[in-house]
């Protein structure tokens, strides 16, 4: 397991700052950083949360909706 720290930069805008399409993926992206580091942290979360029941016929398999973590805390 990695237990180096990792800081993320926050984003900085100002009235009136033009941005590029860039800027936007860069907040997202550390949006979802914090959220990854939210479940991994205080909920431990990892595996099947909710849903994804499996059913089986003849030639198919279906996956039915639900919410599911890496052991990073990432959705999947």
């Amino acid at each position: 397991m990695d237990n180096r720290a990792y800081e993320l930069q926050r984003l900085k805008y100002w009235q009136g700052q033009k941005l590029l399409s860039r800027d936007f993926r860069d907040q997202t992206s550390y949006e979802a950083q914090l959220r990854w580091w939210h479940n991994r942290a205080l909920h431990n979360a990892y595996g099947v949360s909710y849903g994804f029941a499996v059913t089986l016929s003849d030639t198919r398999i279906r996956v039915d909706c639900g919410v599911a973590y890496d052991c990073y805390g990432r959705e999947l």
